[in-house]
């Protein structure tokens, strides 16, 4: 799981930016907060599979649970052999 703000400093209308505060560059900004799932294979070549804008309606920990809900209804009962 990756959570990663998006600063928009010349967009405060936006309607799903928030001010928040970036614990990296120790600074509130006006930022978008995108969560995403990654998969990884045996290669080691990572890629993601299903993002979300968290936007205050719910936790954070709710929306990765969802996130990985969708994706196992998703993907296929059993996995294809081959």
């Amino acid at each position: 799981m990756l959570d990663s703000l998006v600063p928009h400093p010349y967009a405060k209308k936006i309607p799903f930016l928030f001010w928040l505060f970036d614990h990296c560059r120790k600074m509130h900004l006006w930022a978008s907060n995108l969560v995403a799932i990654h998969a990884v294979k045996q290669s080691g070549l990572e890629y993601p599979l299903f993002y979300a804008l968290w936007d205050n309606t719910r936790t954070k920990f709710e929306l990765s649970l969802e996130m990985l809900k969708d994706l196992r209804a998703a993907l296929p009962e059993k996995p294809s052999c081959g």
